[in-house]
């Protein structure tokens, strides 16, 4: 079944970009999240993931914490000053557990914050709920 976001003049597919600067990581999600017919767009650096989501505004951003270049908190902070993307839903995928990165991350009220290593079948359906919850 495709997923869809439906309105009265448009059919889109549900967009989602994961910023992680682990290949095998960004690999494995996308692979499992095409499988829902969603596009797929992925970063390896906060820098990336700014300009993807910019460039073609995500329906949900997955997004790790310990990345080059520009880290997620950061990432995270300029998502949320931006207008056209402060909205958009974040998921936390991290291998940080630290009270203070967790804290943070709240703070800019994301959706949820997954700890590495994960249950890819959970972390599809946390992500299918989220986007599930997206108002079209």
């Amino acid at each position: 079944m495709l997923a869809l976001f439906r309105t009265a003049k448009t059919i889109r597919q549900v967009r989602v970009l994961i910023a992680d600067d682990d290949a095998s990581v960004r690999d494995t999600i996308r692979d499992r999240l095409q499988c829902h017919g969603w596009e797929i767009t992925t970063a390896a650096d906060g820098r990336q993931a700014l300009a993807a989501a910019s460039e073609n505004r995500p329906d949900i951003v997955l997004l790790d914490i310990s990345m080059p270049c520009m880290d997620g908190l950061t990432t995270l902070e300029c998502l949320r000053r931006d207008p056209k993307l402060s909205n958009v839903p974040v998921m936390m995928i991290t291998g940080s557990n630290r009270p203070s990165d967790i804290s943070r991350a709240a703070s800019y009220h994301v959706v949820d914050y997954v700890t590495k290593p994960f249950n890819i079948a959970e972390l599809t359906a946390r992500v299918q709920q989220i986007v599930g919850q997206i108002k079209r």
